[in-house]
């Protein structure tokens, strides 16, 4: 699970899913640089090296547009009422 707080709290996000190692050579190759190379001297075969791929299978994203009653309830874990939400939305996986 990952999840995300934009900076003015207006914006959330809640992901679910599995994370594999894929260590494509294509994919290293688009991302190698100097400072990765400074932490991986093998180059970009070294056996410390893995690439990490999260396959989301759920998020959830919400984007608050609360009152100041609502965020003073945020603030201090109150009940945040419906007209007081802003706007939800679930996302599932679409890949077949």
């Amino acid at each position: 699970m990952a999840q995300f707080v934009s900076k003015g709290q207006d914006f959330f996000a809640s992901l679910s899913g599995k994370v594999a190692i894929d260590n494509d050579p294509a994919m290293i190759e688009k991302l190698w640089s100097k400072p990765v190379e400074a932490w991986f001297p093998g180059g970009k075969s070294d056996p410390n090296l893995a690439l990490l791929r999260f396959n989301i299978d759920e998020a959830e994203l919400w984007e608050a547009d609360m009152s100041l009653t609502g965020k003073l309830k945020m603030l201090f874990g109150g009940k945040i009422e419906a007209d007081e939400e802003g706007s939800h939305a679930v996302v599932s996986n679409t890949i077949v």
